[in-house]
């Protein structure tokens, strides 16, 4: 599939779904401190000293925009971008995954005529909300020393597929899903990738190997380290 076609899809499915695109955000079940039960007088200390020096440092300055590192001209449509954050509670994600434990998010990337964009799940770190957002590729990797590109193994029509289920969840801004289940109307940002991904393919290439909260659920891991995905490039190659 071409650009052209590929976009013309895209904007075929922006016109069916703009009447859904007014759904309420929703708060997510769990609370923080069973999330994390085994640590939670630590957690709700350093939560609120977080709080804090996140209010200092908005009120003082705005981070600086980090270059990208590594040659955009690498990546397709349908690409998967990992990330280790900088927030708070990235290190527990990261912890998650029971391999490598490299990264703490992912997203996929969305290559339009003159942009570069991330579809991903993401919630507020202060709130628990969150949308599936359609983010610059810059604004994904702000202030990031540790990522990862992966791509699924299929031809083009497949990894654009990718990204038009994707965007139909960005559309409907589908909220984030603090309880990490797999059968309900929310979404949190490796079970979107799983999601689309399996979706394009048709076939469940992507599964959830990883128990959060009592339940399967997908690790970054879980997202890459499958057959029919491999690595494109990441940080460490560009040290």
């Amino acid at each position: 599939m071409d650009y052209w076609s590929h976009s013309t899809n895209i904007n075929h499915i922006e016109t069916e779904l703009t009447e859904n695109s007014s759904k309420n955000l929703r708060i997510g079940r769990s609370s923080f401190a069973v999330f994390f039960a085994n640590s939670a007088v630590d957690f709700l200390v350093n939560i609120f000293l977080t709080v804090g020096l996140v209010i200092i440092l908005t009120s003082c300055s705005s981070p600086t925009q980090k270059p990208l590192s590594f040659d955009t001209s690498l990546l397709k449509n349908g690409d998967l971008i990992c990330r280790y954050g900088n927030g708070f509670f990235s290190k527990y994600f990261r912890q998650f995954s029971d391999s490598i434990q490299l990264y703490s998010h992912v997203g996929l990337v969305h290559i339009t005529e003159d942009s570069v964009h991330v579809i991903h799940s993401e919630a507020s770190e202060l709130t628990g909300i969150g949308v599936v957002q359609r983010v610059p590729l810059e604004s994904f990797l702000n202030q990031i020393n540790v990522w990862g590109l992966y791509r699924l193994d299929q031809e083009d029509s497949v990894r654009n597929k990718v990204i038009e289920l994707a965007y139909v969840h960005y559309l409907d801004r589908v909220p984030f899903d603090m309880d990490f289940e797999l059968d309900n109307e929310e979404i949190y940002c490796t079970e979107l990738v799983a999601m689309c991904i399996n979706g394009a393919i048709g076939q469940e290439t992507i599964k959830p190997k990883t128990v959060i909260l009592g339940k399967r659920a997908y690790s970054v891991d879980d997202t890459f380290l499958v057959d029919g995905i491999f690595k494109v490039t990441s940080s460490d190659d560009v040290k």
